[in-house]
């Protein structure tokens, strides 16, 4: 590799390839990778894994991408921090829009658990019902924890709160419930 003459132990970095936009996320599945890209969702295909390459792009989305999960063929894509999108990745060469909702109380943080969304924002919690993307559903809400990160793990819920981990009971998904919370930690971000 070529040397710097500025800096003469430093080696320089040779760019091979370049995917466009500051990556706000990614979510691996299977031998795929969905990039949150700015505002498109990009799909590598990582079946060779010294060579990935671009299999497919969402059109241009309206908003920026603030977070990404995937679950089974679908992308679910926080736009803004104010709309949930749902997109088809069935076909990683045509990814497309399936529905969308936008949480009253926007979106903070979120965690799904096909075919339920678990929005997290200044409200409290809000589950939502994707089973028809055209008709997204609010069938459950949890105003006395709010969420800064959610992290799923069978049918508990955690919640970071900023200070304390709530531990919500969601096997219901329509009557979530607070089962207790962890005793006052130093302040996080992220769970």
């Amino acid at each position: 590799p070529p040397r710097s003459t500025l800096f003469p132990y430093t080696t320089l970095f040779r760019s091979i390839g370049q995917m466009g936009g500051l990556p706000a996320g990614v979510a691996v599945q299977g031998s795929h990778a969905y990039l949150a890209t700015r505002r498109r969702l990009v799909i590598l295909d990582l079946t060779d894994p010294r060579q990935p390459r671009v299999v497919g792009q969402s059109a241009i989305l309206p908003d920026v991408i603030s977070g990404l999960k995937v679950g089974g063929t679908v992308a679910y894509v926080d736009l803004g921090g104010t709309r949930l999108d749902l997109i088809d990745v069935a076909d990683p060469a045509r990814p497309r829009e399936m529905g969308q909702d936008v949480p009253a109380g926007g979106i903070t943080t979120f965690a799904v658990a096909a075919p339920f969304v678990y929005v997290g924002n200044r409200s409290g919690l809000e589950i939502l019902d994707t089973t028809d993307p055209q008709q997204i559903r609010q069938v459950g809400t949890l105003s006395s924890t709010i969420p800064a990160d959610l992290a799923l793990a069978g049918v508990r819920l955690y919640v970071l709160t900023g200070d304390r981990v709530d531990v919500v009971d969601v096997h219901d998904p329509t009557n979530p419930h607070l089962l207790g919370s962890s005793p006052q930690l130093a302040p996080a971000q992220r769970i």
